[in-house]
């Protein structure tokens, strides 16, 4: 019984020389019908010709470059495509709302037509059948890494591919240019830039009356005039100041050294001797000397005429010596000139300290009155600021929507001539060649697939010979 098991099992699979070698006739049968039948159908087949289509996707349209003074510093430049902006053109290339036009204009609908019932009932069901076909069709497949959309469709005639791709690529962009674009953004900016342009009119008007009420044209240089005036007329008072304690202190000394000096001075001092009454003295003296003389002749030197005459001789030699010793003292006095020249200092210093005072008044005046512009100035900045900033802002507010305004301009004729963020960069054109069958791959498809069917076959043959114990030449095993 085993020994019937293992010969069963041997006989269910069968080596493949064998198959070849018993069923070659049923292999060679088999393979003639499959690929006969295959290579009627591929020549049967309607062929079908694919046109090609691809559309380029940009993160901004060229309107946002076209405004001035925009690259580089109204906003960043233009980032990279994201897949979720593919994943959007490629939904809206296969709605409905596109697709349809489609159907209707290239006549797709006819196709699904039975006979001459174009214009009855059954219309409204071909449109659909043709519609969900077009959408059966159509591949819409965005090309990786790229900003690239890749679309295809397929047809039985080449001018009917092309003409739907193209027709397709017309609504698309009048589609997208729809959605993306925004109608009456020119009117709206255009409103809104007149309205604050009257804004910036009415506020400059202001800050111009302003100013000229106020004297006021260029607050920032005439405070810094202001300043500078302030400080050159405090360095004035300073410097005044100190010349005017100077004078005082020169007043204060010279009349201190005035006191201390006499009104005149002795301009010449000569010592002059008694003259007169030493020559008196001298004839006296020579008088005595000869009457003692004249008296020695006649008495003798004990008498009292010789000693008389002899102490009048002594008394009036002591007279001589005394006048000889005695000078007199002649002098001559004139005004003191360095009081002249004092009295002429103070004189001068109390000149220039009356001219140092007026003008110290004046400096004093001419500061107070820079110092009170200067308030005024300052307590009108606040009012002058508060236009400034407005005046500033309707400015930038009316600059701004100009430029929305100009950029709208711009938007709606790019518009006009169906120039968006999107472009064909690839336009259908009618397919020479078709697409399908392709007749070489397929017969070498057929025929690969004929061999495999006919080995399969005669393996399966064999098979079921080996396990009903019947050869090739019919003959029944034990």
């Amino acid at each position: 019984m085993n020994s019937e098991m293992k010969s069963a099992g041997e006989l269910s699979l069968p080596p493949l020389s064998d198959v070849f070698r018993r069923q070659r006739l049923t292999i060679l049968g088999v393979f003639v019908t499959v690929f006969t039948a295959i290579v009627a159908v591929i020549l049967l087949l309607p062929k079908r010709y694919e046109s090609t289509m691809k559309v380029l996707v940009k993160k901004e349209r060229a309107d946002l470059f076209i405004t001035p003074g925009h690259a580089g510093e109204n906003g960043p430049l233009p980032q990279d495509v994201s897949e979720a902006d593919l994943n959007s053109e490629v939904e809206l290339l296969r709605s409905i709302d596109i697709l349809r036009p489609v159907v209707l204009q290239c006549g797709l609908a006819k196709r699904e037509i039975n006979g001459v019932q174009a214009g009855g009932a059954n219309l409204p069901v071909a449109e659909e059948k043709a519609l969900r076909k077009l959408q059966k069709d159509l591949q819409v497949n965005p090309v990786r890494k790229s900003n690239i959309i890749q679309i295809s469709y397929v047809a039985y005639d080449p001018p009917t591919a092309a003409a739907v791709l193209r027709t397709l690529a017309d609504r698309y962009l009048n589609a997208h240019l729809a959605l993306h674009g925004a109608p009456g953004t020119y009117d709206f900016f255009s409103g809104q830039a007149s309205r604050h342009e009257q804004e910036l009119d009415d506020a400059e008007n202001r800050l111009r009356l302003f100013s000229k009420e106020k004297g006021l044209f260029v607050i920032d240089e005439q405070k810094d005039l202001l300043l500078r005036q302030i400080t050159e007329a405090q360095s004035l008072v300073a410097s005044l100041a100190a010349q005017l304690r100077s004078d005082n202190d020169r007043i204060v000394q010279a009349r201190q050294t005035l006191k201390s000096l006499s009104p005149r001075i002795v301009t010449l001092s000569r010592t002059v001797p008694n003259q007169q009454s030493v020559e008196r003295l001298h004839t006296m003296i020579a008088e005595l000397r000869n009457r003692k003389t004249d008296a020695l002749t006649r008495f003798r030197p004990e008498d009292r005429v010789v000693v008389d005459l002899e102490k009048q001789i002594s008394d009036t030699q002591t007279a001589l010596d005394a006048a000889t010793k005695i000078r007199a003292v002649e002098q001559a006095t004139d005004v003191n000139p360095l009081t002249q020249e004092l009295d002429s200092e103070i004189a001068k210093a109390e000149i220039d300290r009356a001219s140092a005072r007026a003008k110290l008044e004046s400096a004093q005046a001419t500061l107070t009155n820079y110092q009170s512009r200067l308030a005024t100035l300052t307590s009108s900045t606040t009012e002058y600021d508060t236009l400034t900033r407005r005046a500033a802002e309707a400015k930038q507010t009316y600059l701004l929507y100009k430029q929305k305004q100009e950029e709208a301009r711009v938007a709606e004729s790019l518009d006009r001539q169906k120039i968006a963020n999107v472009a064909i960069a690839e336009t259908p054109r009618e397919a020479v060649l078709p697409s399908s069958p392709n007749v070489k791959v397929d017969l070498i498809m057929g025929c690969v697939f004929a061999m495999f069917v006919s080995v399969l076959t005669g393996w399966t043959v064999e098979s079921y010979f080996s396990r009903s114990g019947i050869n090739a030449e019919g003959v029944i095993h034990a």
